[in-house]
């Protein structure tokens, strides 16, 4: 087994909290028993604990549809693609936004998650991330949790 020490910051400014932790681990061979175990919700929850945006953009399908909530016009704002996903979570991250998504429940190929911006949205907001294959092929906006909750059926 080798022990590795990493330490992390995260500058004022940057599209995290600022912290410093340092984390030890011991890594062996991983049994693929584990491997074969991951869930896609492990997958996503990496991704948003990484705080990374590649990581999470890494885990989108190309054509990627991302339905947003109905807006009082009636129009439904949506981005069709991974870049077009790019560009509205890095114009968030980019006037400060960050978040601590927490997934709230997984039904199949689909997961609940409570995004937690913050600054926090002057509304309440719940999405599903649903998955085809191994990558995400759609994220919908719900308005509150028990619609999202209900829309996979744990209602």
């Amino acid at each position: 087994m080798k022990r590795f020490e990493s330490q992390m910051r995260f500058r004022p400014g940057s599209d995290c909290a600022v912290r410093e932790e340092k984390v030890s681990i011991r890594c062996a061979a991983t049994p693929p028993s584990i491997i074969a175990n991951v869930t896609q919700a492990d997958r996503l929850r990496a991704a948003f604990d990484s705080r990374d945006l590649d990581t999470l953009i890494g885990l989108l399908d190309n054509d990627v549809l991302w339905r947003g909530l109905r807006q009082p016009d009636g129009e439904v704002p949506l981005c069709r693609n991974r870049g077009e996903v790019r560009e509205v979570l890095a114009n968030f991250l980019a006037r400060g936004g960050t978040g601590d998504p927490l997934i709230i429940g997984e039904v199949g190929d689909s997961i609940v998650v409570d995004p937690r911006p913050d600054p926090p949205r002057p509304f309440e907001l719940h999405q599903v991330f649903t998955f085809r294959g191994s990558r995400i092929a759609l994220m919908q906006d719900y308005p509150d949790r028990a619609s999202a909750l209900e829309a996979v059926g744990l209602a």
